[in-house]
């Protein structure tokens, strides 16, 4: 037989991955050969009644491969492949088909806490950014945290270090969920895998201590954020500090371990002049920590020294109690808002709130605890509680004072008037 009349040989298309979802980029391979040389081989798929081809390159060993975009839907997919040699005879590998699925689900840490019960014991796959890395909490093994976007956090534990998961790596982490004390823990059953070395850390959640205290459980393992006044600090308790912070709704214990290195180190001396300056009686900070039980016991964690930081979002008062408006009407169909300074003593809690002249409630604009005397500026946009703008006419502002040291209690009162708009 005259070898210009011979066919290629070619076999069958083999698809990774083999059973694709509607998100995974397909990569399809065949081996295809001819004793005077191919000249091409081409990819053909059909995917919702659409058909379209694609040359296949050689990979080497008389492969050739495409590699091809997601589907973007779920749905039957066939394909086959036609190579051609220097003659322009053909060879077609036989038709193969394969379902598009949709993808799964992801699970997620709020998802197993929220389902507990269920998880409990079982082995799996989470991906998450780690909140507190590894050698901060122990030093001997893991303990850290890590955070996906659901918004919620787990401890991370195993009897290995894994040095490499240090805060900002996002890791792929398998393992068995576990109740340890109260502590929902992923015990690691092998070596994470790190897809990024260099992620931001979730924004933490800003949340009353009060709310913390109530369902400790709930931000257990989460990364959150607490404005306050420190009113305890006892260094070298356990192999850590206990910082006590009082955000006006309720105090919480923060632990900062010595085996962290951020305040005390594990000899019991002090490292960091600067936060040993920050965290005394009596200073206002905005920390972000984890949340944490002890014993049952709500607390928070902290872990590097750079989410401690002065709290200022004022300016520190004579001790006077005063309330004052701008001396004028204002518009907040118009996008006006209304000027209101408020001061009071040292050891505080404030409430803001307005009501119709009638004592009907309109909304809360500020609720703040101070360590120090405080005078603050704000502004009232003229709406409700619910977002809504309110009618024209005067309306109260109401500041409410109470001094946690002495239970003193104070108010004051000062009109406004909201004005409508004139076309």
């Amino acid at each position: 037989m005259n070898q210009q009349s011979v066919k290629p040989v070619i076999g069958a298309v083999s698809l990774v991955p083999a059973a694709p979802n509607s998100e995974d980029s397909l990569i399809f391979t065949v081996t295809a050969t001819d004793e005077q040389g191919l000249t091409k081989v081409t990819l053909f798929k059909v995917f919702a009644g659409d058909t379209s081809e694609a040359a296949m390159l050689s990979i080497g060993n008389d492969q050739f491969r495409v590699k091809v975009s997601p589907t973007g839907a779920a749905g039957d997919l066939v394909f086959w492949a036609l190579a051609e040699n220097q003659a322009g005879l053909t060879a077609k590998s036989a038709v193969s088909g394969v379902t598009v699925t949709e993808p799964p689900v992801i699970l997620t840490i709020r998802n197993v806490r929220e389902n507990f019960d269920f998880y409990n014991g079982k082995t799996v796959t989470l991906r998450g950014v780690v909140t507190i890395g590894a050698g901060l909490l122990r030093t001997d093994r893991l303990s850290g945290y890590f955070q996906d976007n659901s918004g919620r956090g787990m401890n991370i534990y195993s009897q290995t270090l894994y040095s490499q998961l240090r805060r900002g790596a996002e890791a792929e982490l398998t393992g068995k969920i576990v109740d340890f004390g109260g502590v929902i823990e992923l015990e690691l059953s092998q070596a994470p895998v790190i897809l990024n070395v260099d992620t931001s850390v979730p924004d933490a959640l800003e949340i009353p201590v009060e709310d913390i205290l109530w369902n400790p459980a709930e931000y257990e393992g989460t990364l959150l954020r607490i404005k306050g006044r420190i009113t305890s600090r006892a260094d070298n308790i356990g192999g850590g500090s206990n910082v006590t912070i009082d955000d006006g709704t309720s105090p919480i214990t923060v632990r900062i371990w010595n085996s962290a290195g951020i305040l005390v180190d594990v000899a019991g001396d002090i490292v960091n002049p600067s936060l040993d300056s920050l965290l005394q009686v009596g200073n206002r900070v905005n920390m972000v920590a984890v949340g944490g039980l002890y014993s049952g016991a709500a607390q928070l964690l902290g872990a590097y020294a750079e989410d401690f930081q002065p709290w200022t979002d004022g300016v520190e008062g004579d001790g006077s109690f005063s309330l004052k408006t701008a001396p004028y009407p204002f518009v907040p169909s118009a996008g006006e808002r209304i000027q209101i300074i408020y001061a009071y003593p040292s050891d505080s809690r404030v409430i803001l709130r307005v009501y119709s002249l009638n004592g009907q409630f309109v909304s809360t604009i500020a609720d703040d605890y101070q360590g120090m005397a405080f005078e603050k500026t704000i502004y009232w946009n003229g709406r409700d509680e619910l977002g809504r703008l309110v009618a024209p006419g005067t309306y109260l502002i109401h500041l409410e004072m109470t001094n946690r040291s002495t239970g003193d209690k104070k108010a004051a009162i000062a009109p406004v008037v909201v004005a409508g708009r004139w076309n």
